[in-house]
C-alpha cells in the first residue's frame, strides 16, 4: 500500500536512507551522511511530496540491501577472479585494469563501462578478497609459521 508521508515517519525514512546509502555509497563518510540526514529530515522531507510503503523498513528495504549487498559481493569476487588469473595484476595502472574487467564483459553494478575512475572501489574490495584467500591458504599450511 503506498500512502502520504506522515511527519512522523521521519525516523523511519531517515533510517532506511541512511542504511541504503551504507551499502549504495559505502566511500560516503559518516560526518556527510549525518549532515545529508538532517537536510533529509529537515530540508527534503518537508518540502517535497513523499510517498511511501508502510512496509520499507520491515519488509521492502531489507531486501533491496541484501539483493544490492550478494550483488556487489558478487561483483567484487568476479573482479577477485580475473586478478587472479592475471600474472602481472599489481603492476597494471587502473586505466589498465579497467580495459582488462571490460574485455571479460565486466561493468559496473549500472552496467556502465568500467574506466580508471569507476574501478578504484571495486577494485580495492577485489585486492582484499584475494588477500583474505591468500591469508586462509596460508594459514591452512600446516608447515606456516614454522622456522
Amino acid at each position: 500500500m503506498i500512502r502520504d508521508f506522515k511527519t512522523t515517519d521521519a525516523d523511519a525514512v531517515v533510517d532506511v536512507w541512511r542504511a541504503a546509502t551504507a551499502v549504495a555509497l559505502p566511500f560516503l563518510t559518516a560526518d556527510f551522511i549525518e549532515s545529508e540526514a538532517d537536510n533529509l529530515r529537515n530540508i527534503y522531507l518537508v518540502q517535497g511530496m513523499t510517498f511511501g510503503n508502510p512496509a520499507i523498513g520491515t519488509d521492502v528495504q531489507p531486501l533491496g540491501t541484501l539483493t544490492w549487498s550478494n550483488t556487489r559481493e558478487d561483483h567484487d569476487q568476479a573482479l577477485a577472479d580475473v586478478l587472479r588469473r592475471l600474472p602481472n595484476s599489481m603492476e597494471l595502472t587502473r586505466s589498465q585494469l579497467s580495459d582488462v574487467f571490460n574485455h571479460n564483459g565486466l561493468r559496473t553494478l549500472h552496467n556502465k563501462e568500467l574506466t580508471r575512475d569507476r574501478v578504484t572501489e571495486p577494485l580495492k574490495r577485489a585486492r582484499v578478497i584475494l588477500r583474505e584467500k591468500e591469508a586462509a591458504q596460508m594459514a591452512a599450511n600446516p608447515n606456516f609459521g614454522l622456522f
